[in-house]
């Protein structure tokens, strides 16, 4: 017998999900679309940004992949914050230090730290395997893509249902969510 089952003899009995056009432009009206439309847009911007300055600091200024990764957060980081709390999740006024600024950094330290130590136990390898600044830059991207798209889940889930959550009060709270 197998270790692994027949997979056309096993039932999930997992209902189908049916992703249409149609289904998918409806969800993308809803708030929660709209919220993970635009988180991903502001992604996209914070990306560019990060790559930007990235190839900046490391191909025009010559500095290290890790000084050119610190560069590039730093930089990318603080347009994330201001179009994620005024667009994505439409929050506006006077910017709470504590409350919102401070963990948002705190997240996005993390998230730093978890990059530049994968890029600091790649960087060996990267400057032995490739000779030319342009493909050590690719490659520090892609790494970096496939770091921060893992970790992208979760800092939606910490930033709408945590930091930038919505204030919900006793007249507009609906039954369910006051359990």
């Amino acid at each position: 017998m197998p270790i692994v089952p027949d997979m056309e003899s096993v039932d999930l009995n997992l209902p189908a999900v049916q992703l249409t056009p149609r289904r998918v432009f409806a969800w993308l009206r809803t708030e929660t679309g709209r919220k993970w439309l635009l988180y991903g847009t502001v992604s996209g911007i914070a990306i560019l940004t990060s790559w930007l300055s990235f190839a900046l600091a490391h191909n025009i200024l010559g500095w290290t992949i890790v000084a050119a990764q610190v560069f590039s957060v730093i930089v990318s980081t603080v347009p994330a914050f201001f179009l994620s709390r005024s667009w994505v999740w439409a929050k506006d006024g006077k910017v709470s230090f504590q409350k919102e600024v401070l963990p948002f950094w705190i997240l996005s330290l993390i998230q730093f730290f978890i990059s530049v130590g994968v890029i600091k136990l790649a960087e060996k390898w990267i400057n032995s395997t490739f000779d030319d600044r342009a493909t050590r830059t690719v490659v520090v991207q892609i790494i970096n893509l496939v770091l921060y798209g893992a970790m992208w889940f979760g800092k939606f889930f910490f930033l709408n249902n945590l930091l930038f959550r919505a204030e919900r009060s006793a007249e507009t709270a609906t039954p369910s969510s006051l359990i």
